[in-house]
């Protein structure tokens, strides 16, 4: 295209565009002119709309002004007709109601009516359900008449307009539900029955005891349950009628029942060697045990389910029956053992269909207030009771024969044992002890058939040739083994003690499981009786001892010899049988008993030391021991006392026991009742019945103790007597010609040897004291023998005193001694010192220093228990010069005591202070010498005989 075409083209263009500009400039100029129209136009339509704006806020004005004027006089208006209600309509409203209340009254008559009605209609129905066998239909009847007389009880009309009032409507739907509760009650109880009677016999020889279907079995129960728990919601739950209760017989009967005879014969169940037996009793010959009825099974279901074991067992053992043998009293244990051995997995099936997971709610605690024990513990209280009651009604026959009473204790014994054994029955639950101990005088008639079981046994042993003499050592087979404290620990028993011991043990073992009332009973019937026993016989034997050795000790030394040996055995068998006590009453149930304040240690708390010990041990828990002045004069008193005593305290033991009751006022004769179940406990009354049972525990235990004590009374005093008169006395006389009836032998002591020797010591011993220190020995020997280690000890150390005694007041403290006479005196008492046991050779040489003499020391120094002798011997063998100064020492501390006594007399208390040096330097030269035993008098006098003498040697 050429240059010139596109200038005309753009020329064209540009004409276009101005065209178009001058339009738009008109165009705008346009528009400009109508905006200015258009805003004059509003201003003027918004002067209008003030205009309207402004009129119409008047009218508003005005219409409120109106309508409070409207409003004044609308109130004014209601003011009057208020007004003229409260004037006339209050008449109006009164008569309306006046109209209207007899209305009301009349249809809420209707419906109580209808409901009383609908009450007896539902009764009616439940228990025509029942007598066709119907049980839902039963049930479901009594549950919803249980939910009406709810209602009725609440909806009832008042009692000022109803003549009996909502209490009187309750009664007569509660009576209503009561009678229909029986009826649907034994109908399942009767379902429930011929459940049972479809399967086998539980009990029977082969059965199995299982039933044909757990929910033929079940279905019943759970309903008897839900029975119950809705009776218990009306109330009538512990007092339901029971209708059923008479034909519980024949529902056993006619179920197919067999003969046990043949798994129950005697010594069949393995639990009777257990319980032992009584003395005298046949095996096989026993008599039915009665006792009061066990409480009744409170839970329907558990009831129903035991009525058929409870008729077989009636059926099998009523009168006419070849079952019902008094002499086979195990037969109808067996039978209830066999019948809850069988029924175990069952009880155990409904248990937990009671308790379990699956049990119906409230079953749990219906089953916890009347079944707290379980269905197996029901079970077996149910068959308890029918065994009770059939021992109560055969209790008059065999009462009054011995053989046949004691099989049927030995018996209950034994099945009390499986009762809480095997077949578990909770110590809760009435077992067969308690049954038979609540019959009519059968607790003392069983402690008197103990008593006089054991109590021959035990005279027999008693009034034995070889009783109470001990076997030797290795001949106590039976002997408990060595251990450290009491007599009859250490020593071996002789068969008296034996045989108390095993007598006490059997009883307590036989009354364990007794109630506490019976154990009372047999505590001071049968175990004090065999402690009097036991008591009287060593009495006698004691008072025949002492009586033979004042008449015939001076004749016959063989008499001497026997006496103590029959001694020394009453006092070994005193010992033991108060040991055996002691034990006994540590065991049960005796241990459970409260133990009485101030009641002593038993035997051999106290000593049980070595040979060396103080002389402040004593043997166990006796007087014996180092006092031996005090235990001599005890032990002589008690044996006068007791010789002429003639049983009268035995007697008054007797008369306390018989005076007692045969019921003795238990408190806790049976286990606790349940009844009902779930009711708190009187904390009071708990705590006064078992205050009352303590002191009745306590009184029947204190005839025992008494027996402990006297026995070691007599203990003691056998060894007084031993002592007194076998020992020291028998040995005094034989030695008479030595302490002083030989005049040349009591001259002899003063005089020099005739050999010229003075410092060594005489090796032989006197000739008049050889033939005593002999036979003294041979008796120690024969004691030592017969004696257990404590007994021993307390004899041999009472002797040494008497004779060391005997020895210082009648030789040693009145003849002269020269130094030759003083070596004959120590060779003398190293001889008598030999008798008896001596000091170890260690604690010897602790005390040889202070003696003074090295030579004769050591053998004077080991002398255990002579030590006023050895004291006097040890002083004898110091010399002239010390014993000149010791006299000395003496004499001027007597002086200046007597001077200050009488300074102080007349008035002057200050020279009585001069006193105290002079006596402190004699008592340590006293201690230097070896003198603690011998007072200073002592010391003095023989002094003042025997240093003449060494001067004149």
């Amino acid at each position: 295209m050429r240059e010139d075409d596109v200038w005309r083209c753009l020329d064209a263009r540009v004409g276009v565009g101005e065209a178009l500009g001058s339009c738009a400039c008109e165009l705008a100029a346009g528009v400009s002119a109508e905006i200015e129209r258009l805003g004059a136009e509003l201003r003027a339509h918004e002067g209008a709309a003030a205009a309207h704006t402004a009129r119409a806020a008047d009218a508003a004005r005005a219409a409120a002004e109106r309508a409070r004027a409207r409003r004044a006089r609308a109130s004014a208006l209601g003011a009057e007709l208020d007004a003229y209600a409260a004037w006339r309509g209050r008449h109006v409203i009164a008569e309306l109601r006046d109209v209207h209340a007899p209305l009301a009254r009349l249809e809420s008559a209707r419906a109580y009516a209808a409901s009383l009605a609908r009450a007896h209609e539902l009764g009616a129905h439940a228990e025509a359900d029942a007598a066709r066998g119907d049980g839902a239909g039963a049930l479901a009847a009594f549950e919803e008449l249980v939910a009406l007389a709810h209602g009725l009880a609440d909806g009832a009309p008042s009692r000022a307009e109803a003549p009996r009032g909502p209490h009187a409507a309750r009664a007569r739907a509660a009576e209503r539900a009561r009678s229909a509760c029986g009826h649907v009650r034994a109908a399942l109880r009767a379902q429930l029955a011929a459940v049972m009677r479809r399967a086998d016999a539980p009990g029977a020889p082969g059965s199995t005891g299982a039933f044909a279907s757990d929910a033929e079995l079940l279905e019943p129960f759970d309903r008897l349950v839900a029975l119950q728990l809705a009776a218990v919601r009306l109330g009538i739950g512990a007092d339901g009628a029971d209708r059923a209760d008479g034909g519980a017989a024949a529902d056993g009967a006619a179920g197919g029942v067999v003969e046990v005879a043949r798994t129950a014969g005697p010594g069949a169940p393995g639990w009777r060697d257990a319980a032992g037996n009584l003395h005298g009793a046949p095996r096989a010959a026993s008599a039915p045990a009665g006792g009061a009825p066990c409480a009744a099974v409170s839970l329907w279901a558990l009831e129903a389910f035991a009525a058929p074991h409870v008729s077989r067992f009636a059926f099998h053992f009523c009168a006419k029956r070849p079952t019902n043998r008094i002499d086979r009293p195990g037969w109808p244990t067996a039978h209830i053992a066999n019948v809850c051995r069988a029924a175990e997995g069952r009880c155990a099936q409904l248990q937990a269909a009671l308790t379990g997971p699956c049990a119906r709610p409230g079953a749990p605690e219906l089953a916890a207030r009347y079944a707290p024990h379980g269905a197996h513990a029901e079970l077996l209280r149910a068959l308890l009771d029918a065994l009770s009651r059939k021992r109560a009604a055969e209790w008059a026959r065999v009462r009054d024969d011995d053989a046949i009473c004691c099989a049927q204790i030995n018996e209950a014994l034994a099945f009390e044992l499986a009762l809480r054994g095997p077949l578990r029955l909770p110590r809760a639950v009435a077992g067969a002890l308690a049954a038979l101990c609540a019959l009519p005088g059968a607790r003392a008639r069983w402690a008197q058939l103990e008593a006089d079981a054991a109590s021959a046994a035990l005279v027999a042993v008693l009034r034995g040739p070889r009783g109470w003499v001990a076997p030797p050592p290795r001949a106590d087979g039976g002997g408990r083994g060595d251990a450290a404290g009491g007599i009859g620990a250490t020593g071996v028993r002789p068969s008296v003690a034996i045989e108390l011991g095993a007598a006490l043990r059997s009883v307590s073992a036989r009354v364990a499981l007794a109630p506490h009332g019976a154990q009372r009973l047999f505590a001071r019937r049968v175990l004090a009786r065999l402690v009097r026993h036991f008591t009287a016989e060593a009495r006698r034997r004691l008072a025949a001892v002492r009586l033979g050795s004042i008449v015939v000790l001076p004749l016959a030394r063989a008499r001497s010899r026997a006496d103590a040996l029959e001694l020394c055995a009453l006092a070994n068998g005193c010992a033991h049988g108060a040991d055996e006590i002691d034990d006994v009453l540590l065991c049960e149930p005796w241990l459970g008993f409260a133990a009485p304040a101030g009641v002593g240690v038993g035997v051999g708390e106290g000593g049980g030391g070595g040979e060396g010990e103080g002389e402040g041990e004593g043997v166990g828990g006796s007087s014996v021991g180092g006092r031996a002045d005090e235990a001599g004069a005890m032990g002589a008193a008690e044996t006068a006392e007791m010789v002429h005593s003639d049983g009268k305290e035995d007697g008054d033991d007797e008369s306390d026991d018989e005076s007692g009751d045969d019921d003795d006022g238990d408190v806790d004769e049976q286990p606790r009742a349940e009844g009902p179940r779930g009711s708190d406990d009187d904390d009071g009354g708990c705590a006064r019945a078992r205050a009352r049972r303590v002191r009745a525990s306590d009184r029947a235990l204190a005839p025992m103790r008494r027996g402990a004590a006297r026995l070691r009374a007599l203990g003691d005093a056998s060894v007084a007597l031993l002592v007194d008169g076998s020992l020291v006395r028998a040995f005094l006389a034989d030695a008479d010609g030595y302490l002083g009836g030989d005049r040349k032998a009591w001259l002899a002591w003063a005089q020099p040897r005739a050999d010229g020797a003075r410092d060594a010591p005489p090796r032989e011993v006197s000739q008049l004291l050889c033939a005593p220190l002999g036979s003294l020995r041979s008796t120690l020997d024969a004691v030592r023998a017969a004696l257990p280690p404590p007994l021993w000890r307390a004899v041999w150390r009472r002797a040494a005193t008497g004779i060391e005694d005997a020895i210082l007041k009648r030789l040693v403290l009145r003849a002269a001694f020269s130094t030759a006479g003083g070596a004959q005196l120590r060779a003398d008492v190293l001889a008598l010192a030999s008798l008896f046991p001596q000091q170890p050779a260690a604690s010897a040489n602790g005390r040889a220093g202070a003696s003074g003499d090295a030579r004769a020391g050591e053998e004077v120094a080991r002398i255990a228990h002579l030590r006023r002798l050895r004291e006097a011997v040890t002083l004898l063998a110091l010399g002239g010069a010390r014993l000149r100064e010791l006299d000395a020492a003496l004499r001027r501390a007597a002086a200046e005591a007597a001077e200050a006594s009488g300074e102080v007399g007349a008035g002057a208390g200050a020279p009585a202070e001069r006193a105290a040096p002079a006596a402190a330097a004699a008592s340590a030269r006293l201690r230097e010498c070896g003198v603690r035993a011998l007072s200073a008098d002592e010391v003095r006098a023989l002094l003042a005989r025997s240093l003449p003498a060494m001067r004149q040697s």
